[in-house]
């Protein structure tokens, strides 16, 4: 508590504002100690919240490892990246698939590169003498029309139609391409495959030619090989281990179960799935460091403020003993019972260790043996161990909650013991105040007093003298 704030002096012999702030620190003592109670309080809190924090990655870390797709952690390799390569989803499995790709889908596409009157397009900012002032298209059965709007001047030009068609997100797309010189308005479904294909209608009523005949579009129209650069939409095309299918998208992702195709150009090409030890590993590697971390945080409590707690000591030595307990009807002898025959191990300091060379080891050899470690029917592998002893710790009744709770608790106290003792600090320094005061007061008169007697006697001894 600070006093100096409301102390003031009087002339005297005394300091007062110095032995009030003396006695005042004194009796503060019980205030500052209470307060620094509650910074150790805090600091708990903050422990008790990263310790449940790691819990709470740590029971994230079991979900992999207690379900089903444990082992369902695929890669897979192609032997033509070139021509087609794949990513695997959930129902993944292992085998091989040859893709045989004899066309690839096709976006339809339009491209006008000559004026009405014949003579090549060279300024995409010219006017388009005739321009349409809207365009409609029917994609898929849809019709959608974009309003083509003027730029400067009045006039439409070709970058005008590009900005106003794109702009309008119809599912087609504008692109103008400067070639020799001379300038294209290229017109392109925005996906591939014949169900996302358009016809143009313009603002004059007239419908675009199919593929390899000549289409126009109001100010505009094809030259020989504006026709030959057009194209029809096309689906893909092609076979998995001999049985044909068809895709409006060269993504292909229903045509085998867990596989994401890709094709990429015309060809042959064979896929490998293979499980992904890596990735298993990774799964288990994530519960290693998860629950070292929780070992680690624990540590540092108790070696802190709370290392008289026995709650903490008791929630260590329960997941630390839980690695000891043998999975139920297995056969170490046969099996893997323990996670120390797959490379996990314990170390001095409570903390786990993964041997990845004896875990890829005890993968190959038996893997649905591995598996059986972590979730088994009679769910007491150890990711399900963990997750319902942690499910307990940070429940309403566990530890962590509870230790919240007390501390607190213990924090309320104190602020309310905190404001007893400002109070009573106030009123103190008040007595201290006045009573030092009037103490300096009346030394202050007795020094006047004795001033002017001294003063008398002189003069008196000054008068016989002479």
């Amino acid at each position: 508590m600070s006093s100096s704030a409301s102390i003031t002096t009087n002339s005297g012999p005394l300091d007062v504002q110095g032995l009030v702030s003396q006695l005042m620190s004194v009796a503060s003592r019980p205030l500052t100690a209470s307060q620094s109670r509650v910074k150790t309080y805090n600091a708990e809190l903050s422990s008790i919240g990263s310790l449940s924090s790691d819990l709470s990655s740590l029971q994230t870390s079991m979900t992999a490892l207690s379900s089903g797709s444990f082992l369902q952690q695929y890669a897979v390799s192609s032997s033509d990246e070139a021509t087609a390569t794949a990513t695997t989803s959930a129902g993944a499995m292992p085998g091989t698939y040859t893709i045989n790709t004899t066309a690839l889908a096709s976006p339809r596409q339009l491209v006008f590169d000559e004026k009405s009157d014949g003579s090549a397009i060279t300024d995409p900012n010219a006017a388009i003498s005739g321009a349409p002032v809207s365009l409609s298209f029917n994609i898929g059965g849809s019709v959608q029309t974009v309003n083509v709007v003027a730029g400067s001047g009045g006039n439409i030009s070709m970058n005008d139609l590009q900005s106003q068609i794109n702009s309008a997100g119809i599912g087609v797309d504008a692109t103008i391409v400067k070639s020799n010189g001379h300038y294209k308005l290229v017109l392109a479904s925005h996906l591939a495959g014949k169900d996302n294909s358009f016809s143009l209608v313009t603002g004059a009523g007239t419908v675009d030619a199919p593929a390899g005949s000549a289409a126009s579009l109001d100010g505009l129209t094809q030259s020989s090989t504006g026709i030959s650069e057009s194209s029809a939409a096309g689906d893909a095309a092609f076979t998995v281990n001999g049985v044909g299918i068809t895709s409006s998208s060269n993504q292909v992702g229903d045509a085998v179960s867990g596989l994401n195709l890709s094709l990429n150009k015309i060809g042959s090409a064979t896929l490998t799935v293979t499980q992904d030890a890596k990735a298993v590993e990774s799964n288990v590697k994530d519960f290693v460091s998860a629950y070292n971390s929780v070992q680690t945080q624990i540590g540092l409590m108790l070696d802190g403020n709370m290392k008289a707690n026995g709650s903490l000591r008791s929630m260590r030595n329960t997941l630390q003993n839980m690695l000891q307990v043998p999975i139920s009807g297995v056969d170490s002898t046969t099996s893997y019972a323990y996670l120390a025959q797959v490379g996990i191990t314990t170390q001095k300091d409570g903390t786990l260790a993964l041997d990845s060379a004896k875990f890829q080891a005890a993968l190959s050899a038996k893997p649905e043996e591995v598996s059986r470690l972590f979730s088994n029917s009679n769910n007491d592998g150890v990711a399900q161990r963990y997750n319902t002893t942690i499910n307990d710790l940070l429940g309403p009744d566990g530890i962590v909650l509870s230790e919240k709770a007390a501390i607190n608790s213990s924090i309320d106290s104190e602020k309310q013991q905190q404001d007893r003792l400002t109070s009573n600090l106030t009123h103190l320094q008040a007595q201290y105040l006045k009573q030092y005061s009037d103490l300096n007061s009346a030394l202050e008169k007795m020094q006047q007093t004795s001033s002017q007697m001294s003063s008398m006697l002189a003069s008196s001894s000054s008068s016989s003298s002479g």
